[in-house]
């Protein structure tokens, strides 16, 4: 059993980035029935970035959903054209889920670039909402280092050249 859920618009108040929202079937069985669901597939104006969300021992409510767009759109939206996919894995461990420890809510992301390999961040907070917001800010600090040292190897596509070019002009 497959769950589908039709999103709206979320409009991105960082680069005026539109995003439409499709949903994305996931293929691995038992999946849905441990109450992870949504894949959504978010459109940027030159190119497309698939965004997979999935709650382990926690559901994906409409709201989390939306805040967790939100947040990922702003923090991926400077370099959406070399992004392919966003998996963004929430999940709850301590208190009452069955495991020791104290509640806490992790959030992982794990970002799959078009020639700069792999990006993953991960981060246990109290609430769910204060994790996604660190991993948004850590997100966006190692997507600006790999476009740095992607700029110093020359692999960067646009007009940024490797800064020993660009010093030597100066």
């Amino acid at each position: 059993m497959l769950l589908q859920r039709q999103a709206p618009i979320v409009r991105s108040a960082y680069r005026k980035l539109d995003v439409k929202v499709a949903p994305v079937t996931l293929s691995r069985p038992g999946l849905a029935s441990r109450g992870t669901t949504v894949g959504v597939r978010a459109a940027a104006a030159a190119s497309t970035v698939k965004m997979v969300i999935q709650g382990r021992k926690l559901e994906v409510t409409d709201a989390i959903r939306k805040y967790i767009e939100e947040k990922m759109s702003k923090a991926v939206g400077k370099y959406a054209q070399e992004i392919k996919e966003v998996d963004v894995t929430i999940s709850a461990r301590g208190g009452d889920t069955g495991t020791h420890g104290k509640r806490e809510q992790k959030v992982d992301v794990t970002l799959f670039t078009v020639h700069n390999g792999v990006v993953r961040v991960e981060d246990c907070e109290d609430t769910l909402y204060a994790s996604i917001d660190v991993v948004a800010d850590k997100l966006t600090r190692k997507l600006n280092k790999v476009k740095e040292r992607a700029i110093i190897k020359g692999k960067w596509p646009g007009r940024a050249g490797p800064k020993a070019v660009a010093e030597e002009q100066a």
